[in-house]
C-alpha cells in the first residue's frame, strides 16, 4: 500500500461567498477549494500559499486550519488527507490559472453552491462556516470516500 496523499485546501471567503475554481478533466467536471497536494521541501503554509497563486492569481495568508478530513476507497488501495486552512486575500486580482484542467475561478453564494457538484462533498461544513461567520471549531471529520 502506498503513503496517503496528503492535499491542501483552502477556504477564501468574501461578503459571504466562497471562492471555488471549475475542474474540467476527461473524467468529470467538479468545483474544488483552491489547493493542491504538499511540495516536498515546502512547510504546508508556502505550498497553499503557492498553489492559491497559481490558480487564482491571489496572495493570501493562512490564517488557522479549519478541519481535517480524510477520503479512503474501499479496496483501501487509495487514501488522501484533505487538511482545510481558512486563507485571506492580501493582494492579487482573481483570474483562472494557466492549468488545462481549470476553467473557471469565482466567489459563490450559497444559493449557487446548492446547485454545484463540489468534491469532496462539504457543502454542509461549507454553509456552517458560512452562517458562523467561520468560526467554527477546527475538527476531523473521518472517511469522505464516495464512488462517483
Amino acid at each position: 500500500m502506498e503513503q496517503p496523499n496528503v492535499r491542501i485546501m483552502v477556504v477564501i471567503i468574501r461578503e459571504n461567498k466562497l471562492l471555488l475554481l471549475k475542474s474540467k478533466d476527461s473524467r468529470n467536471s467538479d468545483w474544488l477549494l483552491p489547493g493542491g497536494s504538499v511540495k516536498c521541501g515546502k512547510s504546508i503554509v508556502e505550498s497553499a500559499q503557492e498553489d492559491v497563486w497559481e490558480e487564482t492569481n491571489l496572495q493570501i495568508r493562512i490564517k488557522r486550519i479549519l478541519m481535517i478530513n480524510e477520503s479512503i476507497s474501499p479496496d483501501k488501495h487509495r487514501h488522501v488527507i484533505n487538511i482545510y486552512f481558512l486563507g485571506e486575500i492580501l493582494g492579487g486580482e482573481l483570474k483562472v490559472g494557466r492549468s488545462s484542467i481549470l476553467q473557471d475561478c469565482k466567489f459563490l453564494g450559497l444559493e449557487e453552491i446548492e446547485k454545484i457538484e463540489i468534491h469532496p462533498n462539504i457543502k454542509k461544513e461549507i454553509k456552517e462556516m458560512i452562517a458562523d461567520g467561520i468560526y467554527v471549531e477546527a475538527k476531523h471529520q473521518g472517511n469522505m470516500w464516495t464512488d462517483r
